[in-house]
């Protein structure tokens, strides 16, 4: 009874079980029968609703880094495709690839908002510096370049992301 990966969430799977038990994914019999499956296009709605959401949280990774090579547009743009697919990837091991976009997304505001902050505080009294306000996303740059690499890493390998 040797163990197989689970095709959908990488789980370790009797290759006699029905189907995984921790996603409730298929678990295939033979390499012929998944090439049968691709052949037929009898791919699960599923399996194609998680290549989306895959795809979707991919896109999150890249749009949250992409501001700070063009401009804060793409940064808004990570938080509205984080909200529009974080309701359809619940319940599946893509879930928590979204749920850390949305902690990523409001830590990096939350940070952004207390330096415009301090910026607008330590130095307008002063009657200088506003000029700084422009150059606050990248305080926050490396954190969200290493954030988007964690996250791409763990989807890359179809797994789910934890917090440590």
């Amino acid at each position: 009874m040797p163990l197989v990966d689970c095709k959908e969430c990488g789980n370790q799977v009797s290759d006699l079980a029905q189907s995984c038990p921790k996603c409730g994914a298929p678990v295939s019999k033979s390499f012929i029968t998944d090439v049968d499956d691709l052949a037929k296009d009898t791919v699960s709605t599923e399996k194609r609703g998680h290549g989306r959401l895959k795809t979707a949280a991919a896109t999150v990774y890249v749009l949250q880094v992409l501001p700070f090579f063009f401009n804060i547009l793409a940064f808004i743009a990570a938080i509205i495709f984080t909200r529009i697919n974080i309701e359809d990837s619940k319940g599946t091991w893509l879930e928590s690839h979204f749920e850390y976009h949305k902690k990523t997304n409001k830590v990096a505001l939350i940070i952004m908002g207390v330096l415009i902050f301090l910026i607008f505080i330590l130095l307008a009294k002063e009657g200088g510096g506003l000029g700084l306000i422009f150059f606050v996303p990248y305080f926050i740059l490396p954190w969200l370049i290493y954030r988007s690499i964690r996250g791409a890493i763990y989807l890359y390998k179809n797994k789910e992301i934890g917090e440590k």
